[in-house]
């Protein structure tokens, strides 16, 4: 029970106690992909003004952030601050790579 109970407590497979609820922002074809998938038992969607609002808990933000990033510009972390600046430093990063 208490290995079923850590294993459940966060996104994706980088496991430990929850830290952070993580808010998504998803459009277009993304939040129409979205609503269709369970990335975890306790996630939550809210249909809000022209978008889905996916909310999780995660441990980690390696895996969240390859996740949010495969779907582009139709993905935006809204929570918490530090996976909003991992992902504007990874997205800063990726434009160095275009000359």
């Amino acid at each position: 029970k208490q290995l079923d109970e850590y294993l459940s407590e966060s996104f994706g497979i980088f496991k430990g106690k929850k830290k952070h609820i993580a808010k998504i922002k998803f459009t277009g074809r993304a939040a129409r992909i979205i609503k269709s998938q369970s990335w975890h038992p306790s996630q939550k969607l809210e249909e809000k003004d022209g978008y889905l609002e996916l909310s999780l808990p995660i441990a980690e933000y390696y895996e969240i952030l390859s996740k949010i990033l495969s779907h582009g510009t139709e993905a935006i972390p809204l929570e918490p601050p530090e996976l909003v600046k991992a992902w504007k430093d990874k997205i800063t990063e990726l434009s160095q790579l275009i000359n």
